[in-house]
């Protein structure tokens, strides 16, 4: 039984607790939901007006209870607003990635709080089925003392802090019960860094996922502002970029990557790559499209003709990525080792197929539930409480 890492279990688990945005209301009694703005209290057992206990959906026989799926329906509509709220959820969330077709912002929501239980028994049913594994009897009780501990609450304090973020204890033991399983099913399979993943596994999640490796020397165009330069100095810089190529490519082998070398430390203008000297490796959607796809377009260990960006011209090496190397995701997302990645595919595919062998059951109480209307009223905390509060 490997020990498990209970500071990453705390800092997720706080981090989903603390995202939650107080809010959920409701409009219609036909839905089963209170009237009025005082719906957004929690009282006793009742979020938004339904039972805490009431069952949503059945998995394998397993019920899934409402305070689970409000949970996650709570997180979802914390991650959607963070690019701004969502003003019509009955419109069509156009780009939405997970889903084949068409849906609308409330079947979306359905659609992801689902899958999220989904998750969960699936990864129970892999770590205590599969590979035989128990949590300690009093992991939940270690977890628990560490969170009031780390956040310097007493009792009384985690009551409320429980109230004031829509969760019940059951709830918070859950998601830090089965995020220790995840975590420690990860490190069974593949190790706590994603050391024991075969070579040809990394590598098929490098093709399949798109990830690069690059070096380049960048002619930048801009001035110490971040201004673009006037179209003459625009001009220079594109004729030394060209002249650099030219001489790079009557080189070969060895002698041309070690003028390369030479270039980038002379004449090279990011100042990234004083960080990164291995250079970047990076999902494409990272960097600036003119990057990655210049990247995409050559062998590895070929260096290509200038392409030019907002940022200036880049005359780009590719590099085989590896292994141990450090993933610029896009958007937001923190870097992560390439094998750690793959670990991650690895363990999602043991799940998936765990998931596609479940069945679950509606009950008539998930079809009555509206993700939109729910969220209609009391829109929880002013904004700058919001994250006067996260910040403390």
């Amino acid at each position: 039984m490997k020990t498990a890492k209970k500071g990453i279990c705390l800092a997720l688990a706080l981090l989903l607790c603390m995202g939650l945005l107080a809010a959920c209301g409701g409009n219609g009694d036909d839905n089963g939901y209170n009237n009025g703005d005082d719906a957004s209290v929690l009282s006793g057992e009742m979020l938004a007006g339904i039972d805490a206990k009431a069952v949503v959906i059945e998995i394998d026989g397993m019920p899934v209870l409402w305070e689970e799926f409000f949970y996650d329906l709570q997180s979802l509509r914390h991650m959607l607003e963070t690019q701004g709220p969502v003003m019509d959820w009955d419109a069509v969330f156009e780009g939405q990635p997970l889903y084949p077709g068409e849906v609308t912002f409330n079947e979306f929501a359905i659609l992801y709080a689902t899958d999220r239980a989904l998750e969960r028994r699936s990864i129970e049913v892999l770590y205590t089925d599969e590979l035989g594994e128990r949590l300690e009897a009093d992991f939940y009780e270690e977890i628990r003392a560490e969170f009031l501990t780390s956040q310097g609450m007493d009792e009384e304090e985690f009551e409320a802090f429980l109230e004031e973020y829509f969760l019940t204890e059951d709830v918070f033991r859950y998601i830090n019960e089965t995020m220790a399983m995840q975590e420690r099913a990860m490190a069974d399979l593949a190790g706590m860094e994603g050391e024991l993943v075969s070579d040809a596994a990394v590598a098929a999640y490098v093709e399949m996922a798109g990830i690069l490796s690059a070096k380049h020397i960048l002619i930048s165009v801009l001035d110490e502002d971040r201004q673009p330069l006037p179209e003459e100095e625009q001009e220079e810089a594109n004729a030394r970029a060209y002249a650099l190529f030219e001489e790079l490519e009557a080189l070969e082998g060895e002698e041309q990557l070690a003028r390369f070398e030479e270039m980038m430390a002379d004449y090279g203008e990011d100042p990234g790559m004083e960080m990164s000297p291995e250079g970047y490796t990076f999902f494409p959607a990272a960097m600036v499209p003119e990057f990655s796809e210049g990247t995409m377009a050559l062998e590895i260990g070929e260096i290509g003709p200038p392409v030019r960006s907002d940022f200036g011209y880049h005359i780009i090496l590719r590099l085989q990525v590896e292994r141990d190397a450090m993933a610029m995701p896009g958007g937001t997302g923190q870097p992560l080792p390439v094998q750690l990645l793959a670990a991650g595919g690895e363990l999602e595919q043991r799940m998936a197929a765990i998931r596609d062998s479940m069945n679950y059951t509606r009950t008539p109480l998930l079809d009555t539930i509206v993700p939109g209307e729910i969220f209609a009223h009391g829109d929880g905390w002013p904004e700058d409480e919001m994250d006067d509060e996260i910040d403390d």
